[in-house]
């Protein structure tokens, strides 16, 4: 008898023991996107505005790497995120210290953007989209060649009471293998077009037409941005770089 509870007492053990553990399951940023665009502070890109002819910087401020978590009753679940800010500084005399920011976030093989701009939000000060940040997610999943459309549109307000309307576009463009711009050849270019579409109530429709251009070895190839509502019109196109991963 004593051996049959024996018996008992290490099963009934094991399986409280087998009750109680959790599998951690880690999913990192993939290392072909951190290999090639992960940019650490040291790390600044010099554009010109083909539209004015302002010369600015764009230069990292910051990069974190954090981790989400979630859980289901067996395992637990970890995602790395790497968030890199970079920050617009005008290099040319004349003009005031720009405020604009952008912030690259990575996880798993995706990349996405996100631009703010205070003094655009001061000025019609709507909603998030419009003006003080506009968020470009997903910006493009790598490889590139993953990458697909996608298009988003909805009605801003509550259930009864609709105030606005909201519309999103993302096309990307195929593979450019050869792109010269400002003397310099680079390959393998990846552009990305979001045109966005925001309205509240009886206010001023806004629209928002961007372009991004990406390669492997210089990083921001080019910014194109068209928001006539805040007369704003920029093509900045890359000088010089440097890049510190």
């Amino acid at each position: 008898m004593s051996i049959l509870k024996n018996l008992l007492l290490a099963l009934s053990t094991i399986l409280v023991l087998a009750g109680c553990s959790h599998f951690t399951k880690y999913t990192y940023v993939d290392a072909a996107l951190t290999k090639d665009f992960d940019y650490k502070i040291g790390s600044y890109w010099v554009m010109k505005d083909s539209v004015s002819g302002r010369i600015d910087s764009f230069y990292v401020a910051s990069h974190n790497v954090t981790h989400a978590v979630d859980h289901t009753y067996w395992d637990y679940y970890d995602w790395e995120q790497i968030t890199i800010s970079i920050v617009q500084n005008s290099l040319t005399p004349g003009y005031e210290r720009d405020s604009s920011s952008y912030m690259f976030y990575m996880w798993k093989s995706g990349l996405a953007i996100s631009y703010s701009h205070p003094a655009a939000l001061s000025a019609n000060g709507l909603y998030s989209l419009n003006g003080q940040k506009i968020e470009y997610t997903p910006t493009f999943y790598y490889p590139y060649l993953t990458m697909q459309s996608m298009s988003y549109s909805t009605l801003l307000g509550s259930r009864n009471d609709t105030i606005g309307e909201m519309s999103y576009a993302m096309t990307p463009s195929p593979v450019i293998v050869s792109y010269p711009l400002n003397g310099q050849t680079f390959s393998d270019v990846m552009s990305v077009n979001y045109v966005y579409h925001i309205k509240y109530d009886t206010a001023q429709a806004y629209d928002y037409n961007d372009q991004f251009f990406f390669n492997n070895a210089a990083g921001i190839v080019q910014i194109s941005q068209n928001h006539p509502q805040d007369s704003m019109a920029h093509a900045w196109q890359l000088l010089r770089w440097h890049l510190v991963k």
